[in-house]
């Protein structure tokens, strides 16, 4: 099921950019919890503690959540209009003029301005800020997605060179990419591929790539998905297409049957780009990788999960927003799925899950739920209440 994708601001046009400054400390794991995105513990400016996105597919500069800034009596300064092309469209933002300091771990960065930006509205109550790599770029660093930290690094390690794929990367316009194969409908699918932590599906290709190769023929077992508020620049429903592909191959290491995304009325990020296509966390979750971009070197290695992905699911996905009172909102589905047959609407309010209220379900539990065999929800639709029973599916059978 598609979930949020998350490639946020290419750009930011504003009157004085300036490059962020960082103050490197012992080079130790920062560790981080996997939950569709890598989210980090930080403080700002040493007292504001929030949740941090880290997101390999943004750009070099802090975002921050505008609910988060009025929760901690932020109040920015030195406020300045700014135009942001984002996964799905141009949103105009505000720039803060102001530094701000976030420590992860003892790892201390200085930002000289953010943006502010509904970040919420488009990943959750947990997303109070988001950075990209840019303090990443001059040396290599780990994302161990096994053991769940990322970890700056003076050099790549004698035992990495051993053990793990090395790749080359191509690094454009603060984008990694690397050349990769997808094998679907007799075609072999190779060129460039966007590396996204920033987005939780499989591999999601443009406009430009859905149309070359024709992808929308496809006879085989497809899913039309709609989606609410997906990416910066969002302003409608979106729809795409979800397909299984036979199979997926970076240098030597080989995924079978992962899902793709086509985008035929894709913009912003996902219409026309140097990359044919992009590879978001469902895949990379499954590797760990040291990224060296001065020597434009990416290694890779798959690792066996404790946990097997369950093949059903429920064919929807939601917004947590109780930290507004609202519930979580349903944000996306599969038309002809188990929610859309059972009656679940895009908007709708789910006020409780397996008769407990959703605002008494911690963080983990909620991730866990897509993995039930069987779901019961409340949902809150105008004055209406309703109860909803669904059993999950596997979508390609």
């Amino acid at each position: 099921m598609r979930r949020i994708l998350l490639q946020i601001l290419c750009y930011v046009w504003v009157a004085t950019l300036a490059q962020a400054q960082s103050t490197a400390t012992a080079q130790k794991t920062i560790p981080f919890i996997l939950d569709g995105h890598i989210y980090l513990d930080a403080v700002l400016n040493g007292k504001y503690h929030g949740n941090i996105v880290f997101d390999t597919g943004a750009s070099d500069m802090l975002l921050l959540d505008s609910l988060f800034l009025r929760e901690q009596s932020w109040a920015p300064t030195r406020l300045a209009n700014a135009m942001a092309p984002g996964a799905v469209g141009t949103q105009r933002l505000k720039v803060a003029q102001e530094k701000v300091n976030i420590n992860c771990q003892g790892r201390s960065e200085t930002y000289p301005w953010y943006v502010l930006l509904d970040l919420r509205g488009i990943v959750g109550k947990y997303a109070d800020g988001l950075i990209g790599m840019r303090d990443l770029k001059n040396h290599p660093f780990e994302i161990n997605y096994q053991h769940q930290f990322i970890r700056p690094l003076t050099v790549v390690p004698d035992s990495v060179k051993r053990t793990y794929a090395c790749l080359p990367l191509v690094y454009d316009h603060n984008k990694m990419m690397i050349h990769a194969k997808v094998y679907f409908d007799g075609k072999c699918l190779e060129g460039l591929y966007h590396l996204d932590t920033g987005s939780g599906n499989g591999i999601d290709f443009t406009a430009e790539a859905t149309e070359k190769y024709k992808l929308t023929d496809y006879q085989g077992k497809t899913w039309k998905g709609k989606g609410l508020q997906m990416g910066v620049g969002d302003h409608k429903i979106s729809t795409w297409i979800d397909a299984q592909s036979d199979s997926m191959t970076i240098g030597p290491i080989a995924f079978d049957h992962p899902e793709i995304t086509l985008n035929p009325e894709g913009k912003g990020s996902f219409g026309k780009n140097v990359f044919i296509g992009n590879i978001g966390a469902q895949l990379l979750s499954k590797l760990n990788l040291v990224i060296d971009l001065p020597a434009r070197k990416i290694y890779l290695k798959k690792f066996s999960a404790h946990k097997q992905a369950t093949p059903t699911n429920f064919a929807f996905s939601w917004l947590n927003r109780t930290d507004i009172g609202a519930g979580w909102i349903v944000r996306s589905m599969d038309e002809g799925g188990v929610a859309d047959r059972a009656g679940i609407l895009l908007g709708d309010t789910i006020i409780a899950v397996n008769g407990r209220d959703v605002k008494s379900i911690q963080r983990k539990e909620e991730w866990e739920l897509s993995d039930l065999p069987e779901m019961s929800v409340a949902i809150q639709r105008g004055k209406e209440v309703l109860t909803i029973k669904m059993v999950a599916e596997d979508r390609w059978k």
